[in-house]
């Protein structure tokens, strides 16, 4: 439950930097709307009683969510491995965030396929 709680953390963090990035509204909503998809997923993999069985649709949700995680990372990367010309989180913040966030999206996907 702990790292349940972590990852939303997290993702609450993730959206402040955005906000303070001053990033559009859409991006800002996607981001937290993946993260509350992929959170339920993960919360229901922990404790099955919360699934929801919605057939395909939990599927489709992951997917769009897990995909718009994977995109978001990559640009992540992409800005972290430019030289400095802004502030924003340190280097190894965005690859520890990644690496920390992975079991969720992995854990997730399992929740919504039913394994």
């Amino acid at each position: 439950m702990f790292y349940l709680v972590a990852a939303g953390g997290l993702a609450i963090v993730g959206a402040r930097i955005d906000y303070r990035e001053r990033r559009s509204f859409l991006r800002l909503f996607a981001n937290l709307a993946s993260s509350a998809v992929l959170l339920f997923l993960f919360a229901g993999w922990i404790e099955p009683g919360l699934r929801v069985d919605a057939g395909p649709l939990v599927a489709i949700l992951f997917l769009v969510a897990a995909a718009w995680e994977v995109s978001g990372t990559v640009d992540e990367f992409r800005t972290a491995l430019r030289p400095r010309t802004v502030e924003g989180p340190p280097r190894y913040a965005v690859v520890a965030a990644s690496i920390f966030y992975l079991p969720v999206v992995v854990l997730a996907g399992l929740a919504a396929f039913g394994l």
